[in-house]
């Protein structure tokens, strides 16, 4: 949704309150009216035309209120890797801040409009059934109540691997910056991170109120600060997971699988309401030692990619198509090496995991691959998965040799047949650099040493 959009509606949204605020000004001596005295008068349409102002100030408040949401949400898809347009954070406070003003503004016309006692007569003179006003007035307060939780989001995001030996950081950032300030103490505001296992983040969603976590977190508390650009922000820093509570659980494969969130809770006092709010980070994992990293890095992989928006924690699908793997393997090597992989690279990786298909065949978009194939299974005859060949094999370029990958001086994916092919038609000495296909993060070269031989060399 673009933010041009949104600032379009606040500023309709801003016009119609500056009318019915002189509206409502005008009107207010006609509290105590006989409304049958003001029948078919002016005073009579006036009314009419504020009511007709107050609905559609809240359809307006309902529909900008979704469309910020949704920024925040592409935001939170952006932050998964995926490749949408988000506009700058200063823009979206920018909106944000806007929209909370025009929400209190709104608010304040309809305390004015109770206090007055102005609801019933307009109602009648409108011929308008007076609790729906009374439901919209309802709905506003839950609308303002939404964006002070919305609002709240990790700026920067908990590493997707943390490791008990490892320290780490996260930002949190209130996008109503300094509007803060209109009922709360910035200085006084603090926030506690933790972290929560899926039927804890499943009951976050749920909105069920609890203090459990299956770790504190060392350096988890945080005081909210404002700058000199009107941005307030709580800084989670050198931050450490302390003792796991993995409730139990025996199963190491279980251990080892599972996903976790951190969870920054803060409370707020509104229109003299308390408002809890917890704010949960993407899926992370929890390590113990470096060698886990690999498969953890799997599971963070395919659920950042395909689980559903609306899911519970922390569901996926067991199967995808190859095209949707596919665009995330070269999103992948193009973050971490600087250039996308190629149709023939993914030619190669397709008939890797599809290994029974004729090699000669096209890779078919819509063939469906399965979370086993591409991290619990073994390759055929190999004691490793096709993710921990394809990871290693991204390490490798990325650690060693991006330059060179990124010239052109290495071929990677291809097979030794299919070097042994390529080097007939080539001189004497020619060589190439390859994957090694017995082993991962290691390659090969194949060298043509003579006409009717070659050599392979593992480096």
């Amino acid at each position: 949704m673009a933010i041009s959009s949104i600032n379009w509606k606040l500023e309709e949204m801003g016009r119609i309150i500056a009318y019915n605020s002189r509206l409502l000004t005008q009107l207010t001596p006609y509290w105590s009216c006989d409304p049958s005295s003001l029948l078919g008068s002016h005073i009579q349409a006036e009314f009419s035309q504020m009511r007709s102002w107050f609905e559609q100030l809240y359809w307006n408040t309902q529909n900008i209120l979704r469309q910020i949401q949704e920024v925040l949400e592409n935001y939170i898809y952006f932050q998964r890797g995926h490749p949408v347009q988000v506009a700058e954070l200063s823009e979206v406070q920018q909106v944000c801040e806007m929209f909370f003003q025009l929400l209190t503004d709104f608010i304040d016309q309809f305390e004015m409009l109770y206090r007055n006692r102005m609801t019933t007569l307009m109602c009648i003179l409108d011929n308008f059934p007076e609790y729906v006003i009374n439901t919209w007035w309802t709905d506003v307060l839950r609308f303002m109540q939404e964006l002070l939780k919305s609002t709240l989001i990790f700026e920067e995001q908990p590493p997707t691997i943390i490791r008990k030996d490892k320290k780490f950081h996260a930002k949190v950032r209130w996008l109503i910056g300094s509007k803060i300030e209109t009922f709360a103490n910035i200085d006084q505001l603090t926030g506690i991170a933790t972290i929560l296992n899926k039927d804890m983040v499943n009951k976050v969603k749920q909105g069920v109120c609890s203090e459990q976590a299956v770790s504190k977190i060392q350096n988890g508390v945080a005081k909210f600060e404002i700058n000199q650009n009107g941005e307030v922000s709580a800084k989670l820093r050198e931050c450490k997971i302390m003792l796991i509570n993995r409730n139990g659980s025996k199963d190491s494969d279980k251990k080892i699988h599972e996903k976790f969130a951190v969870v920054f809770r803060t409370r707020i006092v509104w229109n003299n309401t308390a408002i809890d709010i917890p704010l949960l980070s993407l899926p992370l994992c929890l390590a113990t030692h470096v060698h886990q990293d690999e498969n953890l890095h799997a599971m963070i992989m395919w659920d950042y990619a395909f689980a559903a928006k609306d899911r519970l924690a922390f569901e996926v699908p067991d199967t995808v198509q190859w095209f949707q793997l596919a665009e995330i393997l070269s999103r992948m090597w193009n973050n971490s090496i600087g250039s996308p992989l190629t149709d023939a690279h993914l030619k190669y990786l397709y008939h890797k995991i599809f290994f029974n298909a004729n090699p000669a065949d096209e890779a078919d978009p819509g063939q469906f691959v399965t979370w086993d194939q591409i991290a619990r299974a073994n390759l055929p005859g190999q004691n490793f998965t096709f993710w921990s060949w394809f990871y290693g094999a991204m390490k490798l370029i990325e650690d060693k040799f991006k330059d060179y990958w990124n010239a052109g001086h290495i071929y990677g994916y291809i097979s030794r047949n299919q070097a042994r092919i390529l080097l007939e038609s080539q001189p004497a000495g020619t060589f190439l650099f390859r994957f090694s296909e017995s082993s991962t993060g290691r390659m090969s070269i194949d060298v043509k040493v003579s006409m009717n031989s070659s050599l392979n060399v593992k480096v």
